[in-house]
Formats: structure tokens, sequence, C-alpha cells
């Protein structure tokens, strides 16, 4: 079985010599170091990611580094890629740990805490909420179809499938041992001008009360890279960032053109749709992403009279281009008349498919009288699961 290939990737603007550490020190446990430089960044930071990284790219500025998180797939090629920020390393016991890492096929993603530093000499860390274990989701495997990173500052990268929290490695944090109190508190002022107030605002207060710990496992010493290294290449452009808010969910959705169903009672849907979108669909798990087929139920006037329909999870692994079947339940309404059931897929907790693009299917749907339950005493069985729904 092949060593498993690890590709480290930077993003960074106007950091300069601050870099040459983490590329040093990247050398001893990466395949392949990958640098993304902003381009409004000084020409000495692209110059000197050249001198130490594999291959370099600039791309376009945005006002945060979060927009430019997906081209390091587009550069990298190992099986799994590290990103870190400038201003952090792994420390020394990673080395050891990253063939195991690699090689484990139960996870596609790893968290590690991150140790924010106080103090080079001895080395020590904060070590209280929420500066530890402050986790980061930083390690993962190369592949679009299980990677997708908002361009909101500070949001984590978000992989599909089975993911660790590795307590035996830690990121460490140099960003209070290397600027003063004023550089980060212009720093921060600038950030959220920009950007607005975010979660981790708390993160830069003051910190004179917070008890702290030595680190363990401290960075390995850096030498001088021995002998020359073949340039770094370069490549050409200003690359564009993602801007969208939402993932690449896409469905093209196959359903009954109408049906006729009896007042208050459940009834099966065949469903058949194709995965359109960029990412793999997957059974709902803890975690991202819980993907459903559900429905909006409308009136002939195109007014919603339930939103959340019943949720039929997908059932098995789908990748881009492949066809999926549901079998899905709903629920007619109590009342007799002409609907419109209005199919879609939902990402819980995060977005219809139609809000990132993707065209949603309808059933035209006629409900009749229940001739089966009693004059004045037919169930209203959609009443109760809406209950039941908002129980939950």
């Amino acid at each position: 079985m092949s060593r498993p290939t690890l590709s480290l990737c930077i993003l960074t603007k106007d950091s300069g010599s601050r870099m040459r550490d983490l590329l040093l020190d990247g050398r001893r446990f990466a395949d392949e170091i990958v640098v993304g430089v902003d381009a409004a960044s000084s020409d000495e930071t692209e110059s000197f990611a050249a001198g130490l990284a594999d291959v370099v790219f600039r791309f376009e500025h945005a006002g945060v580094q979060e927009h430019a998180r997906l081209l390091l797939l587009e550069f990298a090629s190992a099986e799994w890629i590290l990103a870190l920020d400038d201003d952090e390393r792994m420390d020394s016991a990673f080395g050891d740990l990253r063939a195991g890492l690699l090689s484990d096929l139960r996870y596609t993603h790893y968290w590690f805490p991150r140790k924010w530093l106080t103090q080079l000499q001895p080395p020590a860390h904060l070590d209280a909420l929420p500066w530890f274990p402050d986790w980061q989701l930083r390690l993962f495997r190369n592949d679009r179809k299980l990677v997708w990173a908002s361009p909101r500052l500070h949001d984590p990268y978000m992989v599909i499938g089975m993911g660790c929290r590795e307590d035996r490695t830690a990121i460490v944090h140099y960003e209070r041992a290397i600027f003063d109190e004023d550089v980060r508190r212009r720093k921060m002022a600038n950030r959220r001008n920009r950007c607005g107030a975010s979660p981790y605002d708390e993160f830069y207060g003051s910190v004179s009360d917070v008890p702290t710990a030595p680190l363990e496992n401290p960075p390995m010493p850096i030498e001088a890279e021995a002998g020359a290294r073949p340039p770094a290449r370069v490549v050409e452009g200003i690359h564009s960032t993602n801007r969208s808010l939402l993932p690449p969910w896409s469905a093209e959705l196959s359903v009954p053109t109408s049906r006729t169903e009896s007042a208050g009672r459940r009834f099966l849907v065949e469903v058949t749709a194709i995965n359109r979108g960029d990412l793999r669909w997957v059974p709902p798990q803890e975690g991202w992403p819980r993907l459903f087929l559900s429905y909006h139920l409308r009136d002939v006037r195109d007014e919603v009279r339930v939103w959340d329909g019943e949720r039929t999870p997908v059932a098995r692994v789908v990748d881009p281009g492949e066809p999926a079947r549901f079998y899905a339940e709903a629920i007619a309404p109590d009342e007799p008349g002409d609907y419109i059931l209005e199919w879609d897929l939902v990402s819980e907790g995060e977005c219809w498919f139609s809000e990132c693009g993707s065209m949603p299917a309808r059933t035209a749907l006629r409900v009749v009288p229940d001739e089966r339950a009693p004059a004045g005493r037919r169930p209203s069985r959609l009443r109760g699961w809406r209950s039941a729904l908002q129980a939950r």
C-alpha cells in the first residue's frame, strides 16, 4: 500500500518572512507546499513564498482570505490537505502521527485543538475557554465532492464523511505572541469595519486573568534548509474566489405529474433525483450535511399551506451525476380541493436546494373526502404531524 501524500496549504497577505518557520517546518512532514497570496499583498510576500514553496498562486482581494479557501483544492495535488494560517504551526507530535492519520480509512477529516500562545520562552498557551481547546477542522481529503468552505469570516471548512477530533497533536497559534496589543487592536478594528461582528471577537479580548499552561510538544527548532531546491511553480494570473454563502447543492427531480388522494391520509410517491451539484449526497448523520427529500404544500393560488413537509432521507451515497430513488411519504390536507406538492431536497439547518439555484418539481394533488372515516370524525393527521414537529 502506497504512502498517502499530504499538501500543506497556506493563504496569506503581507506576511513576508513571517512564514519562514512554517514553510521550513512543513518540509519535514508535507510532500508539497502550496501558498496562495492575496493579490493586494506586497511583492515581498509572493517572492518569499516562491523561494520556499512548491506552488504559489495569487487570488483576488476580497477583504478576508476565507473567500479563497476552495482554491487550495484546485492547486494542491496530494491526497490530503493540511490548511494552516501564516501565524500557525503544527506541534512536534504531528510528524509521528501523520502516517497513521492519513492511512485511516474510517475518516475523511480531522479536527485539532488550537493552542493560543501567550509567550515564546518558555512556550505557554491560554488554558481556558474559548481559547482552548478551540477545535479547528484543518486536515481533510483533497476531494471536491467532499469539501465546502463558506466565504464568511471564521466559518470552518465543512467536510462530508466521518470526522475525528484528534487530541494527540495540536495547532500552535502564534498571533498573541508575535503581535503587540496595539497592532492586534488595530487589526481587529479593521476586520470588524470590513466584515462586522464575528463569533471570534471574544478571542481577542483581555487575557490578563486567564490561566496558562506550558505548551506540550512545542514545534521543533528550525534549521536552515540544506542545499538549493527547485523554484516554486508560480501560477499565472489572479484567480477568482468563492463568494457564494451556500454550498453547490443541486438536483434534477422527476415526479408524478398528478394524483388523487383521500383527505388526511398518508400516501407514497416515487421520486427520482439526479445529483446535479458538485458535492456528494450521503445518508443523514451527526454533523454536516443532513440531506432529505421533502415538499411544500401549496393551494391553487400558489400560497403555502405547509412549508416543511414529511422528510425522506437520502438512503445511500450519491455522487455528482448519479441518480437516486426516493420512496417519499406525504400527507394529504384535511380539506378536499386542489393543491400542489412542490418537491425539493433540503440540507437540514442550512438551506433548501432551490435556494442554491436548483429547480423544484411539482405534482398536482386532488384531495377528495375520506369515505373510510365517519362524518365529523375524520382524523386530522396533518395537524397531528405538525404538532409533533413543533414539539421536537
